[in-house]
This record gives C-alpha cells, sequence and structure tokens, in this order.
C-alpha cells in the first residue's frame, strides 16, 4: 500500500499527531482499513462517494466534523484531507 498525501493533508495528519494522538490513531485506523486486505469498500464508518468538484473521492468519518477525503488509486491510497476546512 502506497500512500500518497498532498501537502494540505500531510499538515492536517501532522497537526493531529500535536493537538490529538487519540485522534491521529483514529486516521491510522481508516487508513489500514482501505488497506489491501481491509474494508475498502465498507468499513466502521460507511465511506460516501462525494460529487461535483470532488467527484471520484470518497469521505469517512474521523469525527463530528472532521473526514478523511481520499481517493483510491491502484495500490495507492491519494488523501487530499485529514480534518475539515470552512472555504
Amino acid at each position: 500500500m502506497i500512500l500518497k498525501f498532498s501537502r494540505l493533508a500531510w499538515e492536517d495528519y501532522e497537526r493531529w499527531l500535536a493537538r490529538d494522538k487519540k485522534i491521529a490513531e483514529k486516521v491510522n485506523d481508516l487508513l489500514r482499513e482501505l488497506s489491501p486486505g481491509g474494508k475498502r469498500y465498507s468499513g466502521t464508518v460507511n465511506p460516501g462517494p462525494l460529487r461535483r468538484a470532488l467527484f471520484g473521492y470518497s469521505s469517512r468519518k474521523i469525527t463530528a466534523t472532521d473526514r478523511l477525503i481520499y481517493k483510491l488509486e491502484g495500490d495507492a491510497i491519494v488523501i487530499i484531507s485529514c480534518m475539515w476546512r470552512h472555504g
């Protein structure tokens, strides 16, 4: 499994590591679910496909307001967000 973080997604992930290790571990758990052999198309938080500008991406719930936004590309998981961002 190859993880490809956008610059902003990596900053989100680093923020979770600094602020809340429990949330960072939840992100890690979600990424493990997305790995081959995991629950790519089901999972603990009901993945949902996105529309419009993010067509082709899916989201999984991290917290009440934060989502992991990702796309599966072969063996790679492309992550573009790990934290809700207004605007």
